[in-house]
């Protein structure tokens, strides 16, 4: 009964809230508000969104940096190119300088040298160039080896053998140029000139040939001295 009693206060509340005049449906007041009131409320006021300015987007940072310039300041260069053409005109010069002062210097000593010596040997101290035994100090120099002596006396021997021919005037102090002037006019004063020259190089240029260039030099030597025999073998 208890559960019957229950439902019937359920249905019972159920009817009276239908039926009750306080629960009746009301409408609720709205308060109207006039249309030229609210024009002149909202006419100051903007509810469209405001655009937002768009604020520069900070420049990125180049990917790549700028790479270094691996010139060089031409501003720093050319006192330094100053310096390097300084340098290189002065190692230039000395260059010119070693070239040149050796050969000048030797064609001055062969102007004062460019003469026989023949104070080397004791058997070359008499001043007539007849008495000379060239033919001993040839062997003698030829059996030691000894290349420049030999050609030295090869062209004494000529110059023996022009002189004894009445080719030219031997002195002491003359110059082999001057001996060249004075055979000039032979028909043999070409292959004399480079006789000269042989002797002039090996000598004065203390230049040495070779046992194949000494055979040359002793070939010429020896074909020339053999136009112009001693006189008492005549």
């Amino acid at each position: 009964m208890t559960i019957y009693k229950f439902i019937g206060y359920i249905f019972f509340f159920c009817i009276c809230s239908l039926h009750h005049p306080g629960a009746a449906e009301t409408k609720p007041e709205v308060n109207t508000l006039d249309k030229e009131k609210w024009e002149n409320i909202s006419s100051g006021l903007d509810y469209s969104e405001d655009e937002k300015e768009e604020e520069p987007e900070p420049k990125k940072a180049e990917q790549k940096a700028e790479p270094i310039s691996q010139g060089v300041d031409p501003s720093f260069l050319a006192p330094l190119l100053k310096i390097a053409g300084f340098i290189l005109a002065i190692a230039l010069l000395g260059f010119i300088l070693a070239r040149i002062l050796p050969s000048l210097l030797s064609n001055g000593n062969a102007r004062v040298e460019n003469r026989i010596s023949i104070d080397a040997e004791e058997e070359l101290k008499e001043e007539n160039i007849a008495e000379w035994p060239l033919q001993k100090l040839l062997n003698k120099y030829i059996q030691e080896g000894d290349i420049r002596n030999a050609i030295r006396i090869y062209y004494l021997m000529a110059l023996q053998l022009l002189h004894l021919n009445g080719f030219i005037k031997w002195e002491k102090d003359k110059t082999n140029s001057r001996y060249v002037m004075e055979f000039a006019s032979h028909e043999r004063s070409k292959d004399f000139s480079t006789l000269t020259r042989i002797y002039e190089t090996t000598w004065y240029g203390q230049f040495i040939p070779d046992e194949a260039m000494f055979a040359i030099a002793k070939s010429q030597f020896t074909m020339f001295n053999a136009q112009f025999p001693m006189p008492d073998e005549k």
